[in-house]
């Protein structure tokens, strides 16, 4: 399992190539989909440690927030249904602080595209929780 946190991790670290070059290659590749796969794997399992768990999910977010800054990334995450997992991830993971940090910072990158907006707007459950932060 620790190996995987590493794996997403160096995912992560791709992603936050400054110029978007490879970026722009792991999304063509299909990245946003499978941390879409391995967010949900991480929100629904109970089998799996609880700090390897919050590890992953740290790595996840991050490598999804660093997405953000590709174009063709706007579009696939409001159709993904991210908002919706992310919103899980809050209310579930409420007690862990980096898991709410790097949730809130992915929130907050997405919050600058129209298309997420929507979803957000349209998502009563993650603005109920917005209200009660």
């Amino acid at each position: 399992a620790l190996a995987f946190v590493y794996c997403i991790g160096a995912l992560k670290v791709l992603s936050a190539n400054t110029d978007n070059s490879i970026g722009e290659i792991l999304v063509q590749y299909g990245v946003l989909q499978v941390l879409e796969r391995h967010l949900i794997t991480c929100n629904t399992s109970n089998e799996m440690n609880s700090e390897v768990k919050s590890n992953l999910l740290i790595q996840i977010l991050g490598a999804l927030r660093n997405l953000c800054d590709i174009p063709a990334t706007e579009k696939l995450l409001a159709e993904m249904g991210v908002c919706e997992q992310l919103q899980y991830t809050m209310t579930h993971h409420y007690n862990d602080p980096e898991v709410l940090l790097n949730s809130c910072r992915l929130l907050s990158r997405m919050s600058l595209f129209t298309d997420m907006c929507n979803a957000l707007s349209h998502n009563n459950d993650i603005l109920n929780y917005f209200s009660r932060l």
